[in-house]
């Protein structure tokens, strides 16, 4: 909650609006910062995440940057109507073949393809279109 105030504050917008990783610079005695608002660096917000991610026990794999960044990437890939190409113009990509490390299948996904297959559909766009 405090991060949130002091990027609205930083930002003089909404916290929604406002970007998410910032720096809130040096810490005066009165409780205020200094340089509030920078931007946060690769470094910086490697240092955090490795921090929260062991305190919230995260396995070392996932306590860094990119894992938010394929986090965000398969969550938009399950959001209906959401394409490949979509999210390859979201992160940045050239090519949607880099973009397609995120579609790998779970186990409850390949489910409902086996359960639409065996109704006659064969994608679950095809499921979608029926709704």
């Amino acid at each position: 909650m405090r991060w949130d105030r002091e990027r609205t504050r930083a930002f003089g917008a909404p916290a929604g609006d406002a970007p998410l990783f910032i720096t809130l610079g040096t810490r005066r005695r009165d409780g205020s910062y200094t340089r509030v608002g920078g931007r946060c660096g690769q470094g910086v917000l490697a240092d955090v995440l490795k921090r929260l991610g062991a305190a919230a026990e995260l396995p070392q794999e996932l306590r860094h940057p990119h894992a938010l960044r394929h986090t965000c990437a398969t969550e938009l890939l399950r959001v209906d109507g959401v394409t490949v190409a979509d999210v390859r113009i979201f992160l940045g990509h050239a090519s949607v073949k880099t973009t397609s490390i995120y579609l790998a299948s779970g186990e409850e996904r390949q489910e409902r393809v086996v359960a639409l297959r065996e109704r006659g559909r064969t994608t679950l766009d095809d499921d979608r279109g029926a709704a």
